[in-house]
């Protein structure tokens, strides 16, 4: 079993307690970048807290997003207000696999 999907539930209050705030001031600082874009890769993107953001800033932008976690995926899922990967959701796709093994369609 992947032991982030132990760590989910708390994953990002750990972070914030370890890490502090500046990791997620950084990726919001990088948001506006996404504003023309039209795909965006995530590799290891944890529970997903940024997405709201990123929808907020490009609501068309569809998103690879990978994560080796399980519980991780299922968190960013449902923190994207998306339907499964199974009901082909046209913006996003979530992927459970180690980010070496991802293939690039």
């Amino acid at each position: 079993m992947n032991g982030y999907n132990r760590l989910a539930p708390f994953y990002d209050r750990l972070a914030t307690v370890f890490v502090g705030k500046q990791l997620q001031q950084a990726q919001l600082a990088l948001l506006p970048y996404l504003q023309q874009k039209r795909k965006l890769l995530i590799l290891g993107g944890g529970t997903g807290w940024i997405l709201s953001h990123i929808f907020k800033i490009n609501p068309t932008l569809e998103i690879d997003y990978v994560d080796s976690a399980a519980q991780m995926i299922a968190r960013a899922r449902q923190r994207a207000g998306l339907l499964p990967v199974e009901s082909k959701s046209t913006r996003s796709r979530f992927i459970r696999t180690v980010a070496f093994q991802f293939k690039i369609k």
